[in-house]
């Protein structure tokens, strides 16, 4: 019995590479996005505990120094969502290239299952053909 060689192997052994290659690029888009997050969280957290301290304020410098505090904390804020957004944006195109490499990956192994059906039954025929002669010749040896 001869060995089974699926002739598209590379391609397909390709197409794996790739599609893990994007899986690894989505894992870093979302751990940005989580420390995008984390870090949006702690500006909030500041923004929150500065207005806190508006009553601790002594003169009009100390409140022009919080208010100018808050306002770039706000522009902070500001910037990291609209980072988030554009990770967001990147991770749903990730996700769709994903799912297309993943098709294009079962495409492959469902055409490597049908070779190999088609390798099963050539090589049954094959071997019913060799018992059919075996046992031909056995019935003629027989008889004479």
């Amino acid at each position: 019995m001869s060995k089974f060689h699926f002739q598209f192997n590379t391609v397909k052994k390709t197409k794996e590479i790739l599609e893990k290659k994007v899986q690894k690029e989505i894992a870093k888009l979302e751990l940005e996005k989580y420390e995008e997050n984390e870090e949006k969280k702690k500006f909030l957290l500041e923004l929150e505990s500065s207005y806190s301290e508006i009553g601790h304020c002594k003169n009009a410098l100390s409140l022009r120094m919080l208010y100018e505090y808050q306002k770039s904390l706000k522009k902070k804020i500001d910037l990291s969502g609209r980072k988030i957004l554009a990770l967001n944006d990147e991770l749903d195109e990730r996700i769709k290239e994903l799912q297309k490499k993943n098709m294009e990956c079962k495409m492959f192994e469902t055409l490597e299952e049908i070779h190999f059906e088609n390798f099963k039954k050539e090589e049954n025929s094959k071997e019913n053909k060799m018992i059919e002669e075996f046992a031909a010749q056995s019935f003629i040896r027989g008889k004479f």
